[in-house]
């Protein structure tokens, strides 16, 4: 919700950054979900939370075997980590733009 009312109101850099923080989050709790199966919840969240989970990428969907997709499984992949890509390019105005553009 957030991420939409921020596209609507032109606000697009928090808005690359929500999207960007969701398909993170997605892609690296199904990694630690498929290869921590057998764990508790409890279990799974600490190893969540440890050092071995980036959190700032999602190259882990690579790792994931996305069953469904069959062949497509590594064009998926790559999509995902381009989409992350392109929500991760974005500029922070300085306050002389800000001026110029909007006063």
């Amino acid at each position: 919700m957030t991420a939409q009312l921020a596209v609507e109101n032109g606000a697009l850099n928090p808005a690359r950054r929500e999207l960007r923080y969701m398909l993170e989050v997605a892609v690296n709790v199904a990694y630690v979900d498929e290869i921590r199966a057998k764990d508790s919840f409890d279990e799974r969240v600490a190893f969540y939370r440890g050092k071995k989970v980036s959190k700032s990428n999602v190259d882990h969907v690579f790792e994931l075997p996305l069953r469904l997709f069959g062949k497509q499984k590594n064009n998926f992949a790559t999509s995902v980590r381009s989409a992350w890509v392109r929500a991760s390019n974005y500029v922070h105005l300085t306050k002389e733009e800000l001026t110029r553009n909007y006063a």
